[in-house]
């Protein structure tokens, strides 16, 4: 241990003659900058009943910063740094905490973000030892007895196997990519809460976010609006703030505005899959389906497994009736959101338009034990009645195809 303290310290201290060295020469700050930092393990594993995310990196970062969010519950890790840049990746944990674990490298620092399964984020801690980066969570949201279930320890990535398969001359092994388990949720859901703001606030600019957010969710969106747009005089890199008005213009119905908005926050974080599909909505509700098109195609290569958008792409697709093309799509979403009774009437309808007559019916067929509880879903949304025309209308569709 002894050792590895010393090399730590031998390390930090290479690291700040580099960056003297830069000074006297007068060389860019590029210079004195370590090698690019790279992830090289995700590890899964138990510390007593908790649960641990180990995150092992080539060399230590200089400083992490955490913090949590609701609606889907998850905990995001920033890892700050001279990083390297890589695509975002989605690493399925076979838990029943912990879903997912996904990485997305922006300039100077690595974002870390577990997917939990439950409706509250537990209670947990993020530590950084050296090169490593720990998780630790307790039990899942709403668990009362028996005791957490069981964990079954996992390695989600190893540098070490995707090196040694390029060395063979191999695939790398890639990562998983798939929904995140939720108990049957009414229809594909966009996660809501804007990633975090890429410019740290002053705390005057913070408070006039927070007023904002505290103004909208009383339904005054007129003077959440004045807030968020002092928030951002005072800090117009405020990606979070951009996110917002563009909420509040979409609710206000102002879809030119809640565009604009959209855009800026991508200027700032052009990983946001959550901007991207609020955009594209904003540019549907336009008429602009071609520029929706393009922009749920990037959130897609952001988050593949996301139901919404291959939902909407359906819709899109069909418009253009292009059958198959919207039949794909509405498959995705039955695979990614088995609960949502409208996809299987959207893919049976274009089912039926290929003159795919039996595969239709099988279709229709299955989501007829579905719509029981597709109905309970929507009723707590207040939507009870729409979602039994939708399941009356499945049930006459099997009767049609199956008297034809």
């Amino acid at each position: 241990m002894q050792r590895k303290r010393t090399g730590f310290r031998t390390f930090a201290a290479l690291r700040v003659r580099l960056g003297i060295v830069a000074l006297v020469l007068g060389l860019p700050p590029a210079f004195a900058q370590s090698a690019a930092l790279h992830l090289q393990e995700i590890r899964l594993t138990a510390e007593g009943e908790a649960r641990v995310v180990l995150f092992q990196f080539s060399h230590p970062p200089d400083s992490i910063r955490s913090f949590s969010l609701s609606s889907p519950s998850r905990i995001v890790i920033d890892v700050h740094g001279p990083v390297q840049n890589v695509p975002s990746r989605i690493y399925q944990a076979e838990d029943a905490l912990l879903t997912h674990v996904r990485t997305g490298s922006h300039p100077q620092r690595l974002r870390l973000v577990l997917d939990l399964s439950g409706q509250t984020v537990p209670a947990h801690s993020v530590e950084h030892h050296e090169t490593r980066v720990l998780a630790k969570l307790g039990k899942p949201g709403g668990e009362q007895d028996g005791g957490p279930p069981p964990i079954r320890p996992q390695v989600l990535f190893s540098r070490s196997q995707t090196t040694l398969a390029s060395q063979r001359g191999g695939k790398s092994p890639a990562p998983v990519l798939a929904a995140v388990p939720t108990p049957s949720p009414p229809s594909p859901r966009v996660d809501l809460t804007p990633s975090p703001s890429s410019e740290p606030l002053s705390q005057q600019a913070r408070y006039h976010l927070e007023q904002g957010q505290i103004l909208y969710d009383a339904g005054k969106v007129d003077e959440a609006i004045g807030e968020w747009r002092e928030a951002l005089r005072l800090a117009p890199q405020a990606a979070r703030a951009h996110h917002l008005l563009g909420l509040a213009f979409r609710d206000q119905k102002d879809h030119t505005q809640a565009a604009a908005a959209f855009q800026q926050a991508l200027r700032i974080e052009p990983d946001n899959a959550t901007a991207h599909v609020h955009l594209a909505r904003a540019f549907e509700a336009l008429g602009k389906e071609q520029e929706a098109f393009d922009t749920y195609q990037k959130a897609l290569q952001l988050v593949p497994s996301a139901p919404y958008v291959h939902n909407r792409l359906g819709y899109i697709l069909a418009g253009r009736k292009d059958w198959q093309g919207a039949a794909n799509e509405w498959y995705q979403t039955i695979q990614l959101a088995p609960h949502y009774a409208y996809a299987y009437a959207n893919y049976g309808e274009a089912l039926e338009k290929m003159g795919r007559q039996k595969d239709a019916l099988s279709t229709y067929k299955n989501a007829v034990p579905i719509c029981v509880r597709f109905t309970q879903a929507f009723e707590e949304r207040r939507k009870k009645s729409k979602a039994e025309a939708l399941c009356a209308e499945i049930r006459k569709r099997v009767t049609r195809l199956r008297g034809s």
